[in-house]
């Protein structure tokens, strides 16, 4: 995953803050560090932010459909489900 270099948007709460998981369609899990200095604990706010440029966020589909659907935000990984805590759980 082609995070490392860029500053990531990330949500205060601490097990978003430092990785991502990312989980292919034959359901290998990669980590990725990631790192940035804008730390925002409302995902609200993070979707903001985003929209204005400011960074790569990790953000629901269903929070941001209508942006991705109007071409003001793009997936990176469309290939890829991403969560920084774990598959199972949804969070």
């Amino acid at each position: 995953m082609e995070l490392t270099g860029h500053a990531c948007l990330l949500h205060s709460l601490q097990d978003w803050r430092s990785r991502w998981l990312f989980r292919d369609s034959s359901r290998r899990v990669v980590e990725v560090a990631v790192a940035g200095d804008i730390v925002i604990s409302s995902v609200l706010g993070l979707r903001d932010a985003s929209l204005k440029g400011l960074g790569p966020a990790l953000l629901a589909d269903c929070l941001i459909r209508r942006e991705l659907d109007e071409g003001h935000l793009v997936d990176p990984f469309p290939d890829h489900e991403v969560t920084a805590t774990n598959f199972e759980s949804g969070a």
